[in-house]
């Protein structure tokens, strides 16, 4: 982190540390993968689909303040997400599952 070269960070997981992200966007480019991918897509506004939205639901149930919280990180900082994804159902990896950025 001390090198001026360009560094790049990629966080995930279903509850990462939200508050760090600000410090670290000051410092390198920040790229979201997985639940925290999908949450980062929606929050910019992209329409991550009714599957994802129940994943979303489930998976943050009870972090509505958090989830406030990161939206205004989201919104003040340019953080990367995936621009398709798929979210997979035991034996149903079809087409309507699978959610491209325009």
């Amino acid at each position: 982190m001390h090198d001026d070269g360009k560094k790049i960070i990629i966080i995930g997981g279903k509850k990462p540390k939200f508050e760090a992200i600000p410090n670290l966007a000051d410092k390198m480019d920040i790229l979201t993968g997985g639940i925290t991918g999908i949450l980062t897509a929606k929050l910019s506004g992209y329409d991550i689909g009714p599957l994802n939205e129940k994943l979303l639901d489930k998976t943050y149930d009870g972090m509505e303040k958090e989830i406030r919280e990161y939206e205004k990180i989201v919104d003040a900082h340019d953080i990367g997400y995936p621009v398709d994804f798929v979210v997979s159902q035991r034996h149903n990896l079809s087409t309507t599952n699978k959610k491209i950025h325009p």
